[in-house]
């Protein structure tokens, strides 16, 4: 299940980035610099965070229980806050391109 259910997870996010993005209050194409992208991109990730649970974060974030999520561990905290601060910062489509090269 894992890179087969994790591929399905980066297309689906990708395709609903605009949609996420909607519910954003900056504008994204402002806030996504080269720094930004490059720190996304090549950061190294805490012990609890995953390119992949950021993306799937956001997508429960908008069509499921973050709670429920957390308490059977498909997501940890610091990857819905991260979450979080992708939609708000116009930065998840970042993240979903992240968590792609984390599968290759």
């Amino acid at each position: 299940m894992g890179r087969r259910w994790l591929g399905a997870i980066v297309v689906v996010v990708t395709l609903a980035t605009m949609g996420l993005s909607a519910c954003s209050t900056s504008d994204a194409s402002s806030s996504t610099t080269t720094g930004a992208a490059t720190d996304v991109l090549t950061m190294t990730m805490p012990n609890d965070v995953t390119a992949a649970g950021v993306v799937t974060a956001a997508v429960i974030l908008r069509a499921g229980s973050v709670e429920d999520a957390i308490a059977n561990g498909t997501v940890t905290p610091a990857e819905v806050d991260l979450a979080r601060q992708a939609v708000a910062e116009g930065k998840l489509a970042l993240w979903a391109q992240r968590a792609e090269a984390d599968l290759k």
